[in-house]
């Protein structure tokens, strides 16, 4: 994650690639991947458990999409019109 694309949840990390032994790719993204409708935002279903894990200072990607603003359109509707993409 960069300093200038703190991460808020548009989930497009998930959208790419699956963190390590966690997840399992489905045609949307990380199986892991859920929306948090109180949030408004999506969230890691197994955040926790891979934030304990000595595996997990390594593999996930927390935040990596949020850093990567270059065709990111998934974090620019969120940031600017508060809208979420399924």
């Amino acid at each position: 994650m960069t300093d200038s694309a703190p991460c808020i949840g548009c989930g497009y990390c998930c959208k790419q690639s699956v963190c390590g032994p966690w997840g399992t790719w489905t045609p949307s993204g990380c199986s892991e991947l859920v929306r948090d409708e109180a949030q408004n935002r999506y969230v890691c279903a197994k955040h926790n458990e891979i934030v304990v894990d000595p595996r997990g200072a390594v593999c996930p990607a927390f935040g990596g999409g949020c850093g990567s603003l270059l065709f990111n359109e998934r974090r620019r509707l969120l940031a600017t019109e508060g809208r979420l993409l399924y």
